[in-house]
């Protein structure tokens, strides 16, 4: 596999087929200190906020209230900032949808790097381009309908299980994806394999389909 790497990446060297960066790193939200405390809202006020600031955190729209950011003390993890003052049984809901939150963002890193790179060929340039417009067009609207059933913030761990199943399929199939610089042909036999594959009710293996469907275009074209 690395030998066929090799060839395959000297071919693309040869075609002159790199491109021009169309994507740019994906920054994490800085915002000034802020001394606000929320020990004045009650806890319906509370829940109603963070419900919100949880579907707009979810939809790219980061809040002073409750934002990602990076510590370099847990190797770069992405951890959450919670407002001063935010309820215990608050802190709690919310706890439980770190790892959605955390696969969410990382999803959206590693998109960026894909679209950022230069000579991996037009099959990963293609597939790329097929997962950002997911994100920014049908994503949004299975948010929304997830969001609008759920209607409260304590209900939300279990009206988004299948989303976070998805999330973290996703976001481990483009780590990998961008770890090993995968390029033409093994990224498609990649995406088919049936580790990047979920059970019922998943977006996944339509999102891959798509995306194989799109990046064999060039492929065959390459061919």
């Amino acid at each position: 596999m690395d030998f066929w790497k090799v060839r395959r990446t000297i071919i693309l060297n040869t075609l002159n087929e790199k491109m021009i960066s169309i994507g740019h790193s994906y920054e994490l939200p800085t915002f000034e200190a802020d001394d606000e405390d929320l020990r004045d809202m009650n806890l319906q006020q509370q829940n109603e906020l963070y419900f919100q600031c949880i579907k707009n955190f979810i939809l790219g729209e980061y809040t002073q209230r409750f934002y990602p950011y990076l510590n370099e003390r847990k190797g770069n993890r992405i951890i959450f900032k919670i407002t001063k003052g935010s309820h215990p049984e608050v802190k709690a809901n919310m706890k439980n949808l770190f790892p959605l939150l955390r696969d969410t963002v990382q999803c959206r890193i590693f998109v960026c790097e894909l679209l950022k790179k230069t000579d991996l060929g037009l099959v990963v340039r293609s597939v790329a381009e097929v997962l950002q417009n997911f994100l920014h067009s049908e994503f949004p609207s299975i948010v929304h309908k997830l969001f609008d059933e759920a209607r409260e913030l304590e209900n939300l761990d279990t009206a988004t299980t299948f989303l976070a199943a998805d999330l973290k399929v996703l976001s481990n199939a483009l780590s990998r994806m961008v770890k090993v610089g995968m390029i033409g042909g093994q990224l498609i036999s990649y995406l088919n394999h049936p580790e990047t594959l979920h059970l019922s009710k998943s977006i996944v293996p339509s999102l891959f389909a798509k995306c194989i469907k799109t990046g064999m275009q060039y492929y065959n074209g390459f061919l």
